[in-house]
């Protein structure tokens, strides 16, 4: 499995990340020119992203236009419903225009921040992603 973790506030980008290394594959961005980069490069290798914990208030494109432009591109080249990035919108934004637009865009999860390491399991295990190695590790600090 390969996870993008976008978000431009350091301490969420490493909670994030170690909340998310049992799982696989960890690409980070910080910003929403970034992660339409790297998606479209690992597009190209051949090597696709499965999953993308996209914050929505960023500089530059915020989560709501890279959310926008993904779903662009993968209705533009017809990719399956099911063959599909899976994005989860990982964000403390949490009213209710917010999550609502991130629906109608296409996101698949809300995650809202700060979220424990039990509730990122059950949303990892709805998508079908399972750890790939067995992590007894406490749960990171919560970003302050």
């Amino acid at each position: 499995m390969r996870a993008m973790v976008v978000e431009d506030d350091v301490s969420n980008l490493k909670y994030l990340c170690a909340a998310l290394k049992p799982y696989g594959d960890i690409i980070v961005a910080t910003n929403g020119n970034e992660a339409l980069e790297l998606f479209r490069r690992f597009v190209s290798k051949g090597t696709p992203v499965d999953v993308i914990f996209l914050d929505i208030l960023m500089p530059d494109r915020d989560g709501f236009e890279v959310e926008k432009e993904i779903r662009g591109w993968e209705e533009q080249n017809q990719i399956p419903y099911e063959q599909r990035v899976k994005v989860i919108m990982a964000t403390g934004a949490a009213e209710t225009n917010f999550v609502l637009k991130g629906f109608k865009l296409g996101c698949d999860l809300y995650l809202p921040k700060p979220f424990s390491l039990k509730q990122l399991a059950g949303f990892m295990k709805e998508l079908g992603f399972q750890k790939l190695k067995d992590s007894n590790l406490p749960e990171p600090p919560l970003p302050s």
